[in-house]
């Protein structure tokens, strides 16, 4: 998949869950979205940066709730207490030729999938101080077509200060697990892989992927219009880093988008 074809395929990801928000009875006061660009990381252990669509919102179908996250989305099935629990999918590119370093274009394509699995949230209000927010995140999901056919787990943690006349910053920090068949999907190299590329054979197994800090920060005018900007930083972990496809990259990835935001 080039380029051109990844900017067309997160709109059209994006308009198809919005159509169902449309045509829902009942909209939430809390419904937005945020339309801007992203610079990210071509791949994961890539030193090279390509700016794509950065999108995000959240509202509601009848009365699940639904939010979209760049390329993840969730849908709240049910909740108990403080807890919130639900679907979520993640669509991965994968990877291809079309990548600037000429080694990693060489090696054998990973066909994009769509990542599937379940969530548990639990959010607490006023912990520190009076208006805040806390969230535990965890959620777990499942190759649902033959990309990699292996698994992942994410724990994270995210803390909103209280709302400050028209600001709003929230900090993120989260970690991800990954079994052998996706690690060595993605930073492992075969004897195949080895003679395409000239990089040594290495067997990558199950390992914490990635450590991420986030900070997304807003700004919101009295009417319904504010920005937005969120700036990620990762570090690779375990096989992850010390694959060879890291060592002619980086081990720190990095994510800034802004964005337009709307309530509707």
């Amino acid at each position: 998949m080039n380029i051109s074809q990844k900017f067309l395929c997160i709109p059209i990801f994006l308009l198809f869950f919005c159509t169902f928000s449309v045509n829902s009875e009942e909209q939430q006061d809390s419904s937005f979205i945020i339309v801007g660009a992203a610079l990210n990381n071509e791949y994961r252990g890539s030193d090279d940066y390509s700016v794509v669509p950065f999108i995000v919102s959240n509202f509601s179908v009848g009365s699940v709730g639904v939010e979209l996250e760049g390329l993840t989305f969730r849908a709240q099935l049910f909740d108990y207490s403080n807890w919130e629990f639900g679907f979520t999918a993640e669509y991965d590119f994968g990877r291809d030729e079309d990548v600037d370093n000429e080694v990693v274009a060489s090696l054998r394509e990973i066909d994009s999938t769509i990542n599937t699995g379940a969530y548990a949230f639990y959010q607490d209000n006023s912990v520190f101080k009076q208006g805040d927010e806390f969230e535990f995140r965890l959620s777990a999901l499942v190759d649902s077509g033959d990309a990699h056919e292996g698994a992942y787990a994410t724990l994270g943690a995210a803390y909103t200060l209280p709302m400050k006349s028209q600001w709003r910053i929230q900090f993120e920090l989260e970690t991800t697990y990954a079994n052998d068949d996706y690690i060595d999907t993605y930073f492992g190299i075969d004897e195949e892989n080895s003679l395409l590329s000239g990089l040594p054979i290495y067997d990558a197994d199950s390992s914490f992927r990635d450590v991420t800090l986030s900070t997304s920060i807003g700004y919101f005018t009295k009417s319904n219009w504010g920005v937005f900007a969120r700036l990620s930083a990762s570090k690779l972990l375990g096989d992850a880093k010390d694959s060879p496809i890291v060592d002619i990259g980086s081990s720190n990835q990095y994510l800034f988008g802004i964005g337009a935001y709307y309530r509707f």
